[in-house]
């Protein structure tokens, strides 16, 4: 008989898995037994199916007739899915009673929730979400800016903003235009309202800058590497440099990169005479 509080492996005792198993006695009815080390001090099977039986709420309703607020009935009894327990209540919001599950006993029903909008709906998010890197808005039917809205009351952030600065919905052929590209960037002061002509003119005059940007940039690198080959051929001719016989623009050549110089004979940049020169 084993000793209360011995410990042993789940193979040793004839157990499958690799845990460890403690022989302890039930808190309740003090049978004894090998029970996994994790579950020490809780109860046996008997005393918890007891337990639980005590503590379940007992079925009022079988799912014959016509029930009454209070009433309890199991899914199985009333169609439902699951093993649950469902009590016949009434919503709490327009006062129709209906079967809810013990953990949706506080909520309102079906029919009352789509009428419900921003903070006061279950469902509430925070009436925020993002599509296409832009940021939409929910507004309920009773808002001015509703026009706006699709049917389910998105709006676009910064259109919505700029109809509150000006106090009127934006029509067709507005507009909002983000004055340093970002989108979710949504302050007040980022935001300028255009035409739709206006807006497109707008965005070809960008495109061109950044263009003229980009071949600034690129100039600006070639012109840095052109210093830099014009003070390689000075190192590797300095004499013919000296005398002034051989310019020190540099080219490249357009069959190859092989860099070649300009002055009055043609010299290759070891300083050899090409064949065509002897």
């Amino acid at each position: 008989m084993p000793r209360l509080g011995e410990i042993k492996l789940a193979r040793e005792i004839g157990y499958t898995g690799r845990g460890r198993h403690i022989w302890d006695a039930c808190p309740v009815c003090g049978i004894e037994r090998w029970q996994s080390l994790r579950n020490k001090g809780t109860l046996c099977r008997s005393c918890a199916a007891r337990k639980q039986a005590r503590e379940r709420q007992p079925i009022t309703f079988s799912g014959v007739g016509t029930p009454v607020l209070g009433d309890v009935a199991t899914t199985k009894s009333l169609g439902y899915s699951g093993r649950g327990i469902m009590l016949y209540l009434a919503c709490p919001s327009c006062g129709v009673a209906r079967w809810v599950r013990r953990s949706t006993i506080d909520t309102i029903c079906v029919h009352c929730v789509p009428k419900l909008y921003g903070k006061e709906n279950p469902k509430w998010s925070g009436g925020k979400k993002t599509k296409r890197g832009y940021t939409f808005t929910k507004i309920g039917k009773n808002d001015p800016m509703f026009v706006m809205a699709d049917r389910n009351g998105w709006v676009l952030e910064h259109r919505l903003i700029v109809a509150r600065r000006i106090g009127r919905p934006l029509v067709r052929g507005e507009v909002v235009h983000h004055i340093n590209g970002v989108k979710p960037d949504n302050s007040d002061s980022n935001l300028q309202l255009l035409s739709e002509r206006t807006h497109s003119s707008h965005l070809v005059m960008t495109k061109l800058q950044q263009r003229v940007c980009l071949l600034e940039n690129r100039l600006t690198i070639m012109e840095a590497e052109n210093t830099r080959l014009e003070a390689m051929v000075a190192k590797l001719i300095p004499s013919q440099a000296e005398e002034g016989n051989l310019s020190l623009g540099v080219c490249r050549d357009w069959t190859g990169d092989t860099p070649q110089l300009e002055g009055e004979g043609t010299v290759h940049p070891l300083g050899k005479p090409r064949d065509n020169d002897a």
